[in-house]
């Protein structure tokens, strides 16, 4: 699933032509919520985006990461299925 993220992110940032601005991955993002995706997979692609940015500024690739300060969606917390 989270190669699945990246690569998304990266076929997405690709159509853009540029190097991604925060606005744009807030777009992006908002783009993912009105398509129906649940605030935990939101959280999990967020967490991805934001990973694989930090292993790129490690590399050298990049200086920065748009993702870094982006809010992370809220998540209901379930009670377990022995509770319900």
């Amino acid at each position: 699933a989270y190669e699945r993220d990246i690569r998304q992110w990266l076929d997405h940032a690709a159509r853009l032509g540029t190097t991604p601005t925060r606005r744009q991955t807030m777009t992006y993002l908002a783009g993912l919520r009105q398509q129906g995706n649940s605030p935990r997979t939101l959280v999990r692609k967020l967490a991805s985006l934001r990973g694989f940015y930090r292993w790129c500024q490690q590399q050298g690739l990049t200086d920065d990461n748009p993702w870094l300060l982006m809010d992370t969606p809220k998540v209901i917390k379930r009670l377990p299925r022995i509770l319900k």
